[in-house]
């Protein structure tokens, strides 16, 4: 396939949210061996031969690990993954080699990259394990980057069980290696919610680093959250659960922060809703700010909610989302971003590519406003 042309030339084209594929037993063969039993891996399956997803020494995810790196597989074999083995995923995912190469195929300028089986690491119950976990990780994605200087950014993983580690973590992961901002799944760790006031030295080091916090759902059922609370109602359905599992945790903890007065205390944090699509934004903004005017009994905010998007949130949305236009309406537009989500299974409903499908909805879009999702607020966003 050629390369898609770009109907906005000298516009930075920035991928706001791609994962990578880490090595199958990454913690496994780095973790004292108090905690290799209990850690994050996939392993091979050898009854149903298939690959199996392991987290804090649970199986999470039966047969349903390689679905992380479908992308670029040919259709027989994503419809019936059996031998199909980690190793055998998309090279884009497992490389930085071939993810540049994936960007050049798709005209992709900057990837900016978030965990797959990391994200993991928020369901881990012991602090220590969680804390050795992500410097493992970052140690690991910082040389998966090195392999495409300035065109593979890395998000760092923070251990938020050990609020005070998780800041020490943000700051080595932004000063050390280069990274341009750390990711948080939108559940709680044990008692603590992102709004609980043991993260103020988080948010105080980030705001002070002015690097995102980008909160990815992960749809597990490892702690609270939509997945755990729903999940059992939705077994033997549709995969379609998942759109709740995102919506609910992330919608849950982004009103708490606003609610809480969070980003009142810090007014120049940047914070990311990531893959949850923009659609449900125009709602929340209108439901938001009419029950703030209503001002029940109780605490008050300084600002209207939607005043905190437009000064320090951002939203992502898929490459194939037709909402773009309703949310540019009514949110801040500049507060819009798009990511791919390459390799994980949706990038399929964007092959043979995710680029040109993005400029097909661009295209109804003012050309300020298209300029700014494809690629201009992610740059803000990050500090590219």
């Amino acid at each position: 396939m050629t390369t898609p042309t770009s109907p906005f030339p000298g516009v930075p084209v920035v991928d706001a949210d791609g994962h990578i594929l880490e090595p199958r037993d990454l913690w496994e063969r780095e973790l004292p061996a108090k905690f290799r039993d209990a850690t994050i891996k996939v392993t091979w399956n050898e009854a149903t031969q298939t690959e199996d997803e392991w987290v804090n020494g649970a199986l999470l995810f039966p047969g349903l690990a390689t679905t992380n790196g479908w992308a670029r597989l040919p259709r027989s074999v994503r419809d019936n993954p059996v031998g199909l083995r980690w190793e055998d995923l998309t090279p884009a995912g497992l490389h930085g080699k071939d993810r540049v190469a994936e960007l050049d195929r798709e005209g992709i300028d900057v990837a900016v990259l978030y965990p797959s089986l990391g994200l993991g690491i928020g369901g881990l119950t012991d602090p220590e394990h969680a804390v050795l976990a992500c410097r493992i990780y970052n140690d690991w994605l910082a040389s998966y980057c090195a392999e495409g200087p300035g065109r593979l950014i890395g998000i760092g993983a923070i251990p938020m069980q050990d609020p005070a580690a998780a800041a020490r973590e943000a700051e080595r992961c932004v000063r050390e290696l280069q990274f341009r901002g750390v990711v948080i799944r939108p559940n709680p760790c044990g008692e603590l919610f992102a709004h609980d006031r043991a993260y103020d030295p988080l948010w105080e080091v980030l705001q002070g680093l002015g690097v995102p916090a980008g909160f990815h759902p992960a749809g597990f059922p490892d702690t609270f959250g939509a997945a755990q609370t729903y999940g059992p109602l939705w077994r033997g359905m549709t995969p379609l659960g998942k759109v709740l599992n995102f919506m609910i945790d992330v919608v849950t903890t982004f009103t708490m922060l606003i609610a809480s007065g969070t980003l009142d205390r810090f007014p120049s944090l940047k914070l990311i809703v990531l893959e949850s699509g923009v659609g449900w934004l125009p709602w929340w903004l209108d439901k938001m700010d009419h029950w703030n005017e209503a001002r029940l009994p109780g605490p008050s905010i300084e600002l209207r909610p939607s005043d905190y998007v437009r000064r320090q949130v951002w939203v992502s949305g898929d490459p194939d989302e037709t909402s773009f236009p309703l949310a540019a309406q009514v949110a801040p537009a500049d507060r819009l971003v798009w990511a791919s989500d390459f390799p994980h299974l949706d990038i399929l409903e964007s092959e043979p590519s995710a680029t040109a499908e993005l400029y097909e909805h661009l295209g109804a879009l003012p050309a300020a406003v298209a300029e700014g999702i494809l690629g201009r607020n992610a740059c803000e966003l990050y500090g590219l």
